[in-house]
């Protein structure tokens, strides 16, 4: 999964059995910042604003809400928005309001703060703010469907400087998207939740090379995941489609782990095709 920051929960299959839903029910909102990486200090309230654009016709309503996730080993997502985890710090989030209505074609600044108490160790507080639509009724006659979308907005507190330290298992070849690419087997034998940046770069059997980018998964701490080194178009034609490897090539690069003060991880395989 390549973005793990919009989780966008809506019934698009139901609406494809519908011959013409009415404009009204899709789910018109956007979010930014796409995610937040805070870093909290102990006894002190961190104060952060997001941005809600709805975009619809008629004016928006939308329940905010905090849940607690999890992430299983293909990169899936689950949310809990029942009462908090035993673990969970979602009782150091406060929100500005529970519903918020946005006129059309608008936008809003919503407020949230997080304070971690006095007394907190080391660690990475996880929890996702929600913004979900009103319920609305979509179809004509005697087919009619509640509906209503929602997403979900990873954040990322960090309490005592904890960090991610990622570590490369091995260099293999996955496929992605229909083409055969470079990735790398990682562990996360750190405390924080970290994901690769930086570029790598791929000679081909004909001496040419090709730009290498890692998709930007996040990598949870105690987890292995397989991060693919994706192709990236001609430095001097950005908008032409990504270029076609050719095996077997040599992957070369420096990555780094998105954190300050942690070595950059240096990539130099060999790969065959299989």
């Amino acid at each position: 999964m390549r973005n793990l920051t919009f989780i966008v929960l809506a019934a698009t299959a139901l609406c494809a059995l519908l011959s013409s839903p009415p404009a009204a029910a899709q789910f018109s909102a956007a979010i930014t910042p796409p995610r937040f990486e805070l870093e909290l200090e102990p006894g002190k309230t961190l104060r952060n604003v997001l941005e809600i654009t709805h975009g619809g016709v008629q004016p928006g309503v939308y329940r905010v809400y905090t849940a607690d996730w999890d992430m299983a080993a293909d990169g899936s997502i689950r949310f809990d928005s029942n009462a908090p985890l035993a673990q969970s710090c979602r009782p150091w989030v406060a929100l500005e309001r529970r519903e918020v209505r946005i006129a059309p074609s608008a936008k809003m600044r919503f407020r949230f703060e997080v304070a971690a108490p006095a007394d907190t160790p080391a660690q990475e507080c996880r929890f996702a703010l929600m913004i979900e639509s009103a319920e609305q009724t979509i179809g004509t006659g005697a087919v009619q469907i509640p509906m209503s979308g929602r997403i979900g907005v990873i954040v990322y507190a960090r309490v005592g400087g904890v960090k991610a330290e990622l570590r490369v298992v091995e260099v293999k070849s996955v496929s992605s998207e229909g083409q055969l690419v470079p990735a790398l087997a990682v562990r996360n034998v750190g405390t924080a939740t970290g994901r690769f940046t930086g570029f790598a770069s791929a000679t081909l059997p004909d001496g040419s090379v090709v730009d290498l980018a890692p998709n930007s998964i996040p990598i949870l701490p105690g987890m292995e995941r397989t991060v693919e080194l994706l192709p990236l178009p001609p430095a001097d034609r950005p908008n032409q489609p990504a270029a076609t490897l050719k095996w077997p090539l040599r992957v070369k690069g420096k990555l780094d782990s998105g954190q300050r003060d942690t070595p950059q991880i240096v990539i130099d395989s060999l790969l065959q095709k299989p």
